[in-house]
């Protein structure tokens, strides 16, 4: 049960799709390659897409959000040195001013023994890195005037800080303050800016459902190819021959009868989680399963 809360304080209400999937769809939401690329969209220039909010802005190459903030269950224990450390080379080394208050600050913070120690991201760690992403989407105003899309970069920067939040890697504190510097930054009162946020939120999320839906039936046509067996085990032997696939893969789908089994599991499993009309489930199933076929077949799943 979500707690009722003072009028002032920004929450993220929860709907039926989750802001963790909304957070995560703004990677491929209005990308080019809007379903063969969920989850792994590029897109980084103002007023193409939100997308340019989690991947960093405009122009220089910036790490995702996945740097700091969600740490993959199969790569085992997080290393989130190399993470904070990473993300500010990256930004220095893609064109951010070294000399940015946000980015001292958090790098500082990231030298502290303490955190580095930590298998967690610290909340304070993150109430930094906001305002990193901040300065950020700030610096690509400053180099462009004003540019088009700006007020759309601040709500997509909302979702950010409330997903964030919702998972623990945020304190409501450090949420409604960062709330109130993207209400200031695009000039708003508070009524009027919570009213755009919410509308943004709600057309996120109807496009993220799209996008969900719209990948999974891609994952599925592939699986339902009568030649896909066969297709699976070709490229596979195809790429034996050149010597670029394991030889585990290889041994492991020797046989039509062998892909055809784990084909069924794949199927049945997605099938499953379509019905039951959790998005953030079909996305998650849709996007590995994606990635698994393509190396499977050896190249990109297409609706043609």
């Amino acid at each position: 049960k979500v707690p009722t809360l003072p009028t002032h304080t920004w929450t993220c209400r929860r709907r039926r799709l989750s802001t963790r999937m909304r957070f995560h769809a703004a990677f491929s939401l209005l990308s080019a390659s809007l379903v063969v690329g969920a989850l792994g969209g590029s897109p980084r220039f103002v007023g193409r897409a939100p997308a340019l909010l989690v991947r960093g802005g405009a122009g220089p190459k910036a790490p995702d959000h996945g740097v700091l903030g969600e740490a993959d269950a199969e790569d085992g224990p997080s290393e989130p040195e190399n993470k904070f450390l990473r993300a500010v080379e990256t930004l220095k080394a893609n064109g951010h001013p070294a000399d940015c208050p946000a980015l001292i600050a958090f790098e500082a913070a990231a030298a502290d023994e303490s955190v580095q120690a930590s298998a967690t991201v610290h909340q304070d760690m993150m109430a930094l890195w906001m305002q990193v992403r901040l300065a950020m989407v700030q610096e690509i105003k400053k180099a462009k005037g004003k540019v088009e899309g700006w007020e759309r970069n601040l709500m997509m920067l909302g979702t950010e800080a409330a997903h964030f939040c919702e998972n623990g890697k945020l304190s409501e504190k450090d949420k409604d303050a960062f709330f109130t510097q993207l209400r200031k930054e695009a000039g708003m009162r508070e009524g009027a800016f919570k009213a755009k946020w919410e509308e943004f939120e709600a057309q996120l999320a109807s496009q993220t459902t799209q996008a969900g839906e719209q990948q999974a039936a891609l994952v599925l046509k592939a699986l339902a190819d009568p030649e896909f067996n066969r297709k699976v085990v070709d490229n596979l032997a195809e790429q034996e021959e050149k010597g670029t696939v394991s030889g585990n893969l290889q041994d492991f789908f020797k046989t039509e009868e062998a892909v055809e089994e784990t084909r069924k599991q794949l199927q049945e499993a997605l099938e499953e989680a379509v019905k039951s009309k959790d998005m953030l489930r079909v996305t998650q199933l849709a996007t590995k399963m994606q990635q698994a076929l393509e190396n499977m077949l050896g190249k990109p799943l297409t609706m043609a």
